[in-house]
C-alpha cells in the first residue's frame, strides 16, 4: 500500500511527506482549490502557517483532490469490500470505514468494474483507417 496517490502524491513529492499528511488530515476527501494566499477559515486554515503558504506558493489556483487514506493496491480494495460485507457491514459502515463513497461499495458488492470495459460493439469516435 502507497502512504499517497494522485494529488496529494505530487504534495509529497514537491513539498515532502509531512505536508502531504497534514493536508490529508485537514482536507482528507474533499476536492479543493489552492487560494494564492493562505485562507483564515475552511478545511485548509487548520494547516501549520508555514506548510500553508508553502502549498499556495505552489500550487496557485489548482484544484486537488485530497484521498482520505493511502492507496490500495490494485484488487485489494474489492477483497475486503466483501470481506466486510460478509461480516455483516452495512454499505455506509464499509464506506466509511475504508474511506471509499457507498457508490464505490455497492459497485464492488454487485461485482461491477469501476470504469466501464471496451464494448466491441460501440463505434470509435474517430475513423482510424487512413484515407485517400
Amino acid at each position: 500500500m502507497s502512504e499517497f496517490c494522485g494529488d496529494l502524491k505530487e504534495v509529497a513529492d514537491i513539498l515532502g511527506p509531512e505536508v502531504a499528511r497534514a493536508l490529508r488530515g485537514a482536507c482528507g476527501g474533499l476536492e479543493i482549490v489552492i487560494p494564492e494566499t493562505p485562507p483564515t477559515s475552511g478545511p485548509l486554515s487548520e494547516l501549520p502557517r508555514e506548510m500553508l503558504e508553502q502549498l499556495c506558493a505552489t500550487f496557485p489556483r489548482d484544484r486537488l483532490y485530497i484521498a482520505k487514506g493511502t492507496c490500495p493496491r490494485p484488487g485489494e480494495t474489492r477483497a475486503r469490500v466483501h470481506d466486510l460485507a460478509r461480516r455483516g457491514m452495512t454499505t455506509q459502515q464499509i464506506a466509511r470505514r475504508l474511506g471509499i463513497t457507498d457508490r464505490q461499495v455497492r459497485r464492488h458488492l454487485a461485482g461491477r468494474r469501476l470504469s466501464a470495459p471496451h464494448d466491441p460493439r460501440q463505434l470509435s469516435l474517430f475513423d482510424e483507417r487512413k484515407t485517400g
